[in-house]
């Protein structure tokens, strides 16, 4: 339970005086009272009490019973707490968006690094929770499994999500584009994770065979990654849909578009 002093605090945080919030604390415990009263319970001294009921009066949180009366009641504290918590509200929302517009003005975006597993997978979870529109994902079946719930939470909230999975064939409420599993994969990307929340941020990882990852709202990284989930979509869904002529162009691994000028990919000396 809160005592005296830590409701002084409190109010004191909402912007009451020291005196006024002893005397409001005051009025509350015995109501109505005179000023007299009030000061005596509140400590207030006597040559102020007059002084800091007329502040809160202003503040609308201490009535006088009557024009002619020497009576003051306070405002019932659930009603203070009512109005406390809206007004408050309220100046967050315009705080929040003040600085939201000073932050967009000032146009930088850091880049957050992800050291270990963990860390990746706690932002890719914290982009799902966050995320209001649209999820664009590329995973191994593995992640998927890690962030099944968070992804669920977010299609019940009605987030659009698209899949670009290793692994995965289907997930009820899913877009999902299948990604075959080739040598070169494994062999030159090892398994990635890459999740674009709303088109506003984006996480970029690998985490096999090491875990090392960043996520930014920076925007050229956050299209740059959105594009690289788009690419691999359509890829597989062209290999899916045409596989023997592009076996037959390109290699059985598709190894002629692994390199720049499509010709077959030379072995490194061992």
């Amino acid at each position: 339970m809160v005592g005296g002093d830590g409701l002084r605090g409190i109010l004191g945080e909402f912007g009451f005086t020291k005196y006024e919030a002893a005397a409001y604390i005051a009025l509350v415990r015995a109501n109505p009272a005179s000023g007299y009263e009030v000061a005596k319970v509140s400590g207030v001294p006597q040559a102020k009490i007059y002084e800091v009921l007329a502040r809160l009066k202003a503040k609308s949180v201490v009535t006088q019973i009557s024009r002619d009366s020497a009576l003051y009641a306070p405002l019932d504290p659930s009603e203070l707490v009512r109005q406390l918590r809206s007004t408050h509200a309220g100046f967050c929302d315009e705080l929040e968006n003040g600085l939201q517009q000073v932050k967009q003005e000032g146009g930088v975006e850091y880049i957050w690094n992800l050291l270990d597993y963990g860390s990746i997978l706690t932002k890719a979870r914290g982009l799902c929770d966050e995320s209001v529109r649209a999820l664009e994902i590329l995973c191994w079946d593995v992640e998927y499994r890690e962030l099944d719930s968070p992804l669920t939470a977010a299609r019940n909230r009605g987030v659009k999500v698209f899949v670009v999975g290793h692994g995965l064939e289907s997930v009820d409420g899913c877009c999902v584009v299948a990604h075959g599993v080739l040598p070169h994969v494994m062999k030159e990307r090892g398994r990635q994770l890459v999740v674009v929340s709303d088109d506003r941020t984006v996480l970029l990882s690998s985490v096999q065979p090491v875990s090392t990852g960043l996520w930014t709202r920076n925007q050229g990284l956050v299209s740059l990654a959105r594009e690289f989930i788009i690419h691999e979509a359509y890829l597989w869904r062209v290999l899916s849909r045409f596989p023997e002529v592009v076996m037959k162009e390109y290699g059985e691994h598709l190894e002629r578009l692994r390199t720049l000028d499509g010709s077959l990919p030379t072995e490194s000396p061992a």
